[in-house]
């Protein structure tokens, strides 16, 4: 599960911790950002919780609100101070979670920065009923975790 307010070996939990160091950005009652070691751009920023979850099946709505309101804030502070022209917003869940503690990637962006595409390839359905179908089955387990 997770909650805990501290995780053995995990990075983040020390920085949050003042046992490591890391350049906080801000830490406020549920959350906390630090700028990323390894930044796409600089200024890319980690929101994160202040408590330990590894997954974000773990995060309750009520910390996973204040990142998305922190990141909405983080947006808007890095056009400001950063002169970009945008940001992209990202949470990797499992494959690609580099470390273990639910996080978000506040990057700032620039119109003509290169970065295309760079994560995803993209894919076509091979007919309309394959799509259908699969958002029923998306929707089905749904409905199954909302019941």
């Amino acid at each position: 599960m997770g909650g805990d307010s501290a995780a053995e070996g995990c990075p983040f939990c020390s920085i949050l911790a003042g046992k490591a160091s890391g350049t906080v950005v801000f830490k406020e009652e549920l959350t906390a950002c630090i700028l990323d070691r390894s930044p796409v751009f600089l200024g890319h920023a980690l929101i994160m919780p202040l408590k330990h979850y590894a997954l974000l099946k773990d995060v309750p709505a009520k910390v996973l609100a204040d990142m998305q309101l922190r990141a909405k804030m983080l947006s808007e502070a890095m056009e400001g101070s950063l002169k970009c022209d945008g940001t992209l917003i990202i949470l990797n869940n499992k494959v690609s979670q580099s470390v273990n503690h639910v996080h978000m990637h506040v990057i700032p962006r620039r119109y003509g920065d290169g970065l295309k595409h760079f994560m995803w390839p993209r894919r076509t359905y091979a007919s309309d009923e394959e799509m259908r179908s699969m958002a029923e089955e998306i929707s089905k387990a749904y409905k199954s975790i909302k019941a």
